[in-house]
């Protein structure tokens, strides 16, 4: 969200507030029973993002959460790029341009690894019946598309 601020483009910065509160609700209404704390520090988060969108409320909220205290002299919220980094995302496969598999893969995946993987999946190699592709091009993690 700091990006989204940076480049005034506040219709993302609400998106990926909803984002977050989605996120949220997963959370509190999952399997496992929420953490209090947890839920308390990502509400204090979200008031601190929203705050320059949205002064009035947040302050208001603020001061009901925290006596005394006040929002616009708390310092701005620095993410942890090391937590925020994904772990594996879903490589979309096409035959011929059309969405054929979608792997789980690592995040780190290569041109080669993502090709590799592409075209040892079952669904990819009953489309292909045998025949050795014309043309592979890999964009990896995210995309793999093999001519036929």
């Amino acid at each position: 969200m700091t990006e989204d601020y940076e480049r005034w483009s506040y219709n993302t910065a609400v998106a990926a507030c909803m984002e977050f509160v989605n996120q949220l609700y997963r959370y509190v209404q999952g399997d496992q029973p929420p953490r209090q704390a947890t839920v308390d520090f990502a509400l204090d988060q979200l008031l601190l993002l929203m705050a320059p969108m949205t002064p009035h409320v947040t302050a208001e909220l603020w001061a009901r959460r925290h006596d005394g205290d006040h929002i616009h002299e708390r310092p701005w919220p620095v993410a942890d790029p090391a937590l925020a980094a994904l772990e594996t995302v879903t490589m979309v496969v096409q035959v011929n341009g059309k969405v054929r598999d979608r792997i789980e893969v690592p995040a780190a995946t290569t041109d080669d690894e993502a090709v590799a993987m592409a075209l040892a999946s079952a669904k990819v190699q009953a489309f292909l019946a045998g025949a050795e592709p014309k043309k592979v091009i890999p964009r990896a993690p995210k995309l793999v598309n093999v001519v036929v």
